[in-house]
């Protein structure tokens, strides 16, 4: 989920809602049909990404959820926000799978210069962040589980 939104959001088209917490199950085909409070949270982070400054919001059924995850995912944005041109070069290379050498020699530059442009970009500062991230948002409501009643249809909880 996490490197999808950040996908979106580095395009600078989108604006993205984090929710965090229970799914209404089963899910319906219709999407504006999905319900449970992770949803509605989510809805409502699209609605204020339209204010934020760097275009995520999260919102969590524990707002201490919130205030942790939010200021990180800033600083992830705010941090790729700053990267250059030929940072993301570098960042989109390495991603793929390519050593820095063999980064270096498909740009047609000196290692060395690879490894400058890399640390500039933080590509391995931004992978480890994102791995974090990701982590904290898997365990972030490990207490909420899927809301469905008996007859397997949503209870109507949001």
């Amino acid at each position: 989920m996490l490197d999808a939104a950040l996908a979106l959001l580095r395009t600078g088209d989108w604006r993205v809602g984090i929710g965090i917490g229970r799914v209404r199950l089963p899910l319906p085909d219709v999407t504006r049909a999905v319900g449970g409070s992770a949803f509605v949270n989510a809805r409502s982070g699209v609605e204020e990404a339209r204010r934020h400054p760097y275009g995520c919001v999260v919102i969590a059924d524990d707002a201490r959820q919130t205030a942790t995850i939010q200021p990180l995912i800033d600083l992830l944005l705010y941090f790729r926000g700053r990267r250059t041109d030929p940072g993301w070069e570098m960042w989109d290379l390495m991603e793929g799978g390519l050593s820095q050498k063999d980064a270096a020699a498909r740009l047609g530059i000196t290692p060395q210069a690879a490894s400058r442009r890399a640390l500039a970009a933080g590509v391995r500062l931004d992978s480890a962040a994102r791995g974090a991230l990701a982590s904290l948002l898997d365990t972030a409501d490990p207490d909420a589980a899927p809301v469905a009643d008996s007859d397997g249809r949503g209870s109507g909880e949001d």
